[in-house]
């Protein structure tokens, strides 16, 4: 997952790296919306998984049929594309497991991306990352 921000500063580096972080995955009509939030900070920010997309099926084929449960959180400075921080995450089983059998699901119902990104912004226009933080399964991860 790559998080694009300008301007990053420490404090928002270190909360990346090292701060409890906390990932809210919620699933609507087969598509995972996942939201980030970090202990004590009110930095929050949400991605979806759209694996329905012609040019990618073989790799959403591989997503879903898989076995790997690691995340790569990836912080990347928006003007120059350098990475300021990388956060690998190993997801619980459970989770995985709804997450792909969700992405199985997305392939089967739509025929390709624009049919979810349709859906993605119709969630988007009523709904915040507070929303979908507020909604979704929680699964907290501590730096070791």
């Amino acid at each position: 997952m790559l998080y694009y921000i300008n301007n990053a500063t420490s404090r928002e580096i270190k909360a990346f790296r090292n701060t409890l972080l906390r990932l809210h995955v919620w699933i609507y009509e087969d598509i995972p919306f996942i939201a980030v939030s970090y202990l004590g900070e009110n930095w929050t920010y949400d991605v979806t998984l759209t694996v329905a997309t012609r040019d990618m099926k073989d790799v959403a084929s591989a997503f879903v049929n898989g076995e790997s449960n690691v995340v790569t959180l990836c912080l990347i400075d928006a003007q120059t594309n350098a990475i300021r921080a990388i956060r690998t995450l190993g997801l619980p089983e459970d989770a995985m497991k709804t997450v792909r059998d969700a992405g199985r699901a997305q392939l089967d119902r739509y025929e390709d991306e624009s049919e979810v990104l349709a859906v993605v912004n119709s969630v988007y226009e009523r709904m915040s990352t507070a929303d979908i933080i507020a909604r979704g399964t929680v699964y907290e991860f501590r730096r070791k």
